[in-house]
């Protein structure tokens, strides 16, 4: 039976305890999920961790709404139980084992206290022995791995919220609650068991994380190539917890009036094109609602011959576009039983074509206006009102990164996606696009959009860039010592020229070929993607194309086949880092795939840890703000960048199980992350 402490006689029994035992379970009960919006903690609970043993649980209220509650408990001052904790939470020698322990990092930080020793979090833990699961909150894996405790309290707990703070829709899954409960509201006799019980919950969870991990499932084979362990992976894990609570605490500065100039722009062009689309129809009411949608194309001399696929096991309508590789593939009657037109970008850009072909100047007029509202309204809404909508008072933005948001290891983001900002490259529809209107519109909305996120006043950005980090890592893995040398001997060594001289095509079709090999497309994906890139293949032609690469490169062949071939048998994958990929059986043509991204996504963890250690070590005035795929992005005053960015470079470019050149481009940002010059480390 747990405790909640009242007074400080229990406080000091507590204290008694805690300098006799080592590690210790943590968990924070919050009146909100945001330090950086004013959320603060409530309640501390706590509990010892000892092996095969029950040493109880503590909970310790501050700031619940009522001082005193009906069962006569009552606040402890915060004050006190901070100066309390203090010591022993910044002890190096302690084990802090805990669920999400960025959370507690974060919220402890706000309070001015921060977290010494090692941390253990079984979030984390448990996505690195099975990363197929859907979940990993602590609800749903008690209920798959602790199936004989019972959550009682939480039950209760979830009883009193719904009334007391009941779900509502906010445009996410419908009747979803608002994620920021405030847990202050709560009374302390209701929230107190619940954080107690939390607490027991992760106790056991991190001791069947040690019996999971003793039975050695994770363990195997690698294709004869250099393997971590699970503890070597493990403790890199947890460093990395430590790491990414201190890039969201921190966050990236956003320059919200130019912001909200683009805002205003955009949405205007977007209403003169949606006003366009009236003019030409007559009957253009909003393009989300396909009905009306439907007629205003009639309207316009056009006919809806694309339609979703239905879902899969589904028999009622929805599901996705067609794929845009696939594009050549549509007729008119294909997925015509869902009812719902696919407007998705080849779909548009077959529209386009084929009125422009047959002079259907109107209904050409109309999809254009269509696409243009379209790209428009998902860019300002997508990008530009979230990054708003989630700026601080200081115009900061704290997305959030998570370890177990991907199968493969590498990171997800969140809150918002930082790592989904659009790049002035632009995309394959966009380049589609442009080449089919002849234009090249360098100023174009998502081209734009990092011209949002701007230095801290008297830095600057760097930006620490890996060169083609999926291809060099397929060389590696393949072990093709011919392209291997040649790395060594010249690590700039474009990979997509030395595919371009195998199959005697253009750089630009090798690049295409290239990328499918890696995501397991098949032939005729493959020439589908071509041929939506402006290039002329025929399906023969591709298999060709495909042959002569696992001719020069049977390496490549060879690690295809074992990928998928160890997919289908044993269900996963696992890569030089030790993590355990899961594979679907209906998806084993995407083992390469998974092992390539997992690898590049576990590269970026190893440095992200490393240079983390070599800052707080050495005092470097860096801070680490973004990691974008194979980018690293800190902020720092520029008089540093010369000591600074080759210490960093250096670093990434040194990668224990890759025994490989990995060269990194470095470029600086004195005003905005779009505008980057290149740097060259002496």
């Amino acid at each position: 039976m747990g405790k909640i402490v009242q007074d400080e006689n229990s406080l000091a029994v507590l204290g008694s305890l805690m300098a006799s035992e080592k590690a210790w379970v943590l968990d924070v009960e919050t009146s909100g999920l945001c330090a950086e919006f004013g959320a603060r903690i409530c309640g501390v609970a706590l509990g010892a961790y000892r092996e095969g043993a029950h040493v109880g649980e503590y909970y310790l209220p501050i700031r619940h709404a009522g001082i005193v509650s009906k069962e006569g408990y009552k606040n402890l001052e915060s004050r006190t139980v901070f100066n309390f904790l203090r010591p022993f939470l910044e002890d190096s020698t302690r084990v802090w084992i805990g669920h999400n322990l960025k959370f507690e990092l974060k919220m402890m930080s706000a309070e001015g206290l921060g977290i010494g020793g090692s941390l253990v979090d079984t979030m984390v833990i448990w996505h690195c022995i099975n990363s197929s699961l859907h979940t990993y909150s602590l609800e749903s894996l008690s209920a798959k791995f602790l199936k004989n405790e019972k959550r009682e309290s939480w039950e209760i707990l979830e009883k009193y919220l719904a009334k007391s703070q009941p779900k509502v829709n906010l445009g996410g899954k419908k009747g979803s609650r608002d994620k920021s409960l405030n847990y202050s509201l709560v009374p302390i006799e209701i929230l107190g068991p619940y954080a107690m019980e939390d607490i027991k919950a992760e106790r056991s969870l991190c001791a069947a994380a040690g019996a999971a991990v003793q039975t050695g499932k994770h363990e195997g084979k690698n294709f004869g190539l250099p393997t971590w362990g699970f503890k070597e992976l493990w403790k890199n894990e947890m460093e990395l917890v430590r790491v990414l609570a201190d890039m969201e605490s921190y966050g990236v500065l956003v320059d919200t009036k130019k912001a909200v100039k683009m805002l205003e722009e955009g949405m205007g062009v977007a209403e003169g094109a949606m006003q366009k689309m009236w003019d030409l129809s007559g009957n253009c009411s909003s393009p989300s609602r396909w009905t009306l949608f439907r007629k205003s194309l009639e309207n316009c001399g056009g006919k809806i011959r694309y339609w979703t696929l239905p879902e899969k096991g589904k028999e009622k309508p929805g599901g996705k576009c067609k794929g845009k590789q696939k594009g050549d593939q549509f007729t008119e009657k294909a997925w015509e039983s869902t009812k719902r037109p696919c407007f998705n970008s080849a779909a548009v850009l077959r529209y386009l074509q084929e009125y422009k072909t047959a002079g259907n100047h109107r209904a050409f007029e109309f999809m254009k206006a269509f696409y243009e509202w379209h790209g428009l309204t998902f860019i300002m809404t997508t990008f530009v009102e979230n990054l708003l909508s989630r700026a601080d008072s200081t115009g900061r933005v704290h997305g959030q990164f998570n370890q177990t948001g991907t199968k493969t290891g590498r990171l997800a983001a969140s809150a918002p996606n930082l790592q989904n900002q659009a790049t002035e490259k632009g995309t394959h529809d966009q380049a589609a696009f442009e080449r089919f209107f002849e234009i090249h519109d360098e100023e174009a909305a998502n081209r734009r959009i990092r011209d949002l996120f701007v230095p801290s006043p008297g830095k600057i950005l760097v930006c620490w860039d890996y060169k083609s980090l999926e291809y060099r890592l397929a060389a590696f893995a393949s072990r093709d010592r011919d392209l291997m040398e040649k790395y060594r001997q010249n690590p700039d060594l474009d990979y997509h020229e030395e595919t371009a001289g195998i199959i005697g095509f253009s750089r630009s079709v090798a690049k295409t070929v290239n990328f499918g090999l890696l995501y397991g497309m098949g032939v005729k994906s493959l020439r589908g993607l071509l041929v939506y890139l402006g290039h002329s293949v025929t399906v023969e032609e591709v298999r060709g194309l495909i042959n002569k690469i696992y001719s020069a490169r049977p390496g490549l062949k060879r690690l295809i086949d074992d990928c998928s071939r160890t997919a289908a048998q044993q269900g996963y994958i696992r890569n030089p880092f030790g993590r355990w990929v899961s594979i679907p059986p209906d998806a084993a043509y995407k083992a390469l795939n998974a092992y390539i991204q997992g690898l590049g996504g576990d590269i970026m963890r190893y440095a992200l840890v490393r240079i983390y250690c070599e800052i707080k070590r050495n005092g470097w005035p860096l801070q680490l703000i973004l990691t974008v795929h194979d980018e690293i992005v800190g902020e720092m005053p520029e008089k540093f960048v010369g000591e600074l960015a080759p210490a960093v470079a250096k670093i990434m470019e040194v990668i224990p199980v890759v025994d490989l050149p990995l060269p990194v481009d470095v470029e600086i940002c004195r005003e905005s992350w779009r505008k980057r010059e290149k740097y060259v480390c002496g």
